[in-house]
């Protein structure tokens, strides 16, 4: 017995760091699991993003309904990871948006086009000014059955 009390503090730190590294280890195979989930990055004003409607996840009647809405474009970015977004037409959001429902939209040329009908560069379709918002529609060629 005075052996094993001798060894105690011995013990403990040799259990404390086993503890540490099994911890580390399993919040590194988290990030690797869920790296594609994880967005270190916060968006910049002129993303095209896509909106996770999150009030489908509750509803049990609506299985085949398309879950992401979009694509938007980011407006501007408020404090805690949400954002404001603005539709194709320029018309905002009412509200903010949490930066967790938002993934990156990407454009697809054989599948989809983008018709301008006053947009003069590339830049003025990403960030167009605030007074000015150009007319133009998205479409796609993608058939949902």
């Amino acid at each position: 017995r005075i052996k094993q009390l001798a060894r105690r503090e011995e013990d403990i730190g040799i259990a404390v760091e086993n503890l540490y590294k099994a911890r580390k280890r399993a919040v590194d195979d988290y990030m690797k699991k869920n790296a594609h989930r994880i967005r270190q990055e916060a968006y910049e004003p002129g993303t095209w993003v896509l909106l996770h409607e999150t009030w489908l996840d509750k509803q049990h009647g609506n299985k085949g309904a398309l879950r992401w809405a979009g694509p938007y474009i980011v407006h501007s970015r408020c404090e805690n990871n949400s954002y404001l977004l603005r539709e194709l037409d320029g018309a905002l959001f009412r509200s903010r948006v949490a930066g967790s429902r938002l993934r990156i939209f990407y454009f697809r040329d054989d599948l989809q086009t983008l018709r301008t009908s006053t947009v003069a560069t590339y830049q003025d379709l990403i960030m167009p000014s605030v007074v000015n918002y150009p007319d133009f529609e998205y479409t796609t060629n993608l058939i949902h059955y």
